[in-house]
């Protein structure tokens, strides 16, 4: 079931990579795909390197909370991943909180319990990670070749999939950047014009995107636009 469900995934988000040109929309699917296909709760990609880390798109503002923490402290699972260009996993909350004592904490309130990150490499270098998250004990051993195929894609959506030399890439990521703070901006009005939890927020800025036949940035950049008219979308 986990195969079909993997390969299902995988050529879904293939399919938007040839057919969408809205990398925050792409990667945001492409987490919700990682997810289902290993029946995780909930996942996150980090960007960055070294001590220079940040929260590129999550399945949940819940989550987004808990990779920021990874983002700031420089310190958890998907952080180690991109670090040492290696799949990290950590089995229990007591296992993270050996590993990463700060970690564990925001680990705990945001309910989940074990976790499998898997570093977005291009030309060698790690440009961030992909980062899933389990309520319970994961059933069965995570499929890593599985989550570093979905990884690669995310790597190629976040770079549009030409080649680019590293300072490109730099640029190509802030561009990406830049696009994910649109969409928080619109998450946020929406919270504030429907009187909206951030989380239910998103779903409302889904359903416009879809509804509208709009990409996720467009859909972000109408509710601004129309906001900054006095106007609701």
């Amino acid at each position: 079931m986990t195969e079909h469900r993997g390969i299902t995934g995988l050529a879904r988000l293939s399919g938007l990579l040839v057919s969408e040109h809205d990398p925050i929309g792409i990667i945001t699917a492409g987490i919700v795909e990682a997810c289902a296909s290993v029946g995780a709760d909930a996942g996150g990609v980090l960007v960055g390197g070294g001590t220079d880390f940040e929260v590129l798109a999550a399945t949940s503002h819940r989550l987004a909370d808990l990779e920021a923490y990874q983002a700031g402290a420089t310190e958890g699972p998907c952080v180690e991943a991109v670090r040492e260009h290696r799949s990290v996993s950590f089995a229990d909350v007591d296992e993270a909180t050996t590993r990463w004592p700060g970690f564990a904490r925001p680990l705990v309130a945001a309910g989940y319990t074990c976790g499998h990150a898997v570093p977005m490499t291009w030309d060698g270098t790690a440009l961030g990670g992909l980062n899933l998250f389990w309520k319970e004990p994961a059933p069965q051993p995570v499929d890593q070749v599985l989550l570093q195929a979905f990884a690669d894609i995310l790597t190629l959506a976040t770079v549009q999939v030409r080649p680019l030399s590293t300072p490109e890439t730099t640029s190509r990521l802030q561009e990406v950047l830049a696009t994910r703070s649109t969409v928080e901006q619109a998450k946020g009005v929406l919270a504030w014009q429907r009187s909206l939890e951030i989380a239910d927020a998103y779903h409302a800025l889904l359903t416009i995107a879809d509804e509208q036949g709009l990409t996720l940035s467009e859909a972000a950049r109408a509710v601004l636009r129309h906001a900054r008219s006095g106007e609701q979308l």
